[in-house]
């Protein structure tokens, strides 16, 4: 799977160095250009040859599985999933603030928007689709090289709303001094589901696969 085509060289240092660009099509969603590796100087050119294709091998299967993903169509996501997808977005964006929270009052303000200003809309709209949390969902799932199905789309969407709430109230007392464990810590759920196998059905995705 391409392995004849990383020829593993001497670098600079003496050490045994090899580099794999990422095709075109995936680059985007595999999120680099190329994956550099070196080896020990001492190992041999049989010994490198078998750790160059020990480290090939899964970053040749996440490109197949990228490719697979982008031609089985639309995917849809399970309730776990989407919680799990939101999930990864909401720590990155902790991590992004948690350092840096600014001000309580912008976060309290930015929860304020999230809520429907009509209290009959409440129980059916529980939060206003915010455009740049649409937008977010949107690069999230450029990334990851996923097309979901409306309903999935949807459902995503909100999760990432609600996090974004949990978000602002965290973020809120972080401004204020209280750096307090995260409620969340430990509650979203793991992105552990197994490799996909492309359908022509829309199907929930097996998202580790493309991690």
């Amino acid at each position: 799977m391409g392995i004849a085509m990383v020829t593993p060289k001497r670098n600079a240092s003496g050490l045994w160095a090899a580099r794999k660009g990422i095709p075109a099509d995936v680059r985007s969603a595999y999120g680099k250009r190329e994956e550099k590796r070196t080896w020990p100087a001492t190992l041999s050119p049989a010994e490198v040859k078998a750790e160059l294709a020990a480290w090939l091998a899964p970053v040749e299967t996440r490109i197949d599985l990228l490719r697979k993903a982008a031609a089985a169509g639309p995917v849809h996501l399970s309730q776990r999933q989407s919680r799990a997808l939101a999930g990864e977005w909401y720590e990155g964006m902790k991590a992004r603030f948690n350092d840096d929270p600014g001000q309580p009052w912008d976060w309290d303000a930015e929860r304020d928007t999230l809520i429907p200003d009509d209290p009959d809309m409440r129980d059916r709209v529980p939060y206003v689709p915010l455009p740049h949390i649409v937008a977010e969902r949107d690069a999230l799932l450029e990334r990851k090289g996923l097309r979901l199905t409306e309903p999935s789309s949807t459902a995503l969407l909100h999760d990432m709303l609600d996090l974004w709430r949990e978000l602002c109230g965290l973020m809120e007392r972080r401004a204020g001094g209280d750096y307090s464990p995260d409620p969340l810590e430990g509650t979203l759920p793991a992105l552990d589901m197994p490799a996909p196998a492309p359908e022509k059905k829309a199907a929930a995705v097996p998202l580790m696969g493309l991690f």
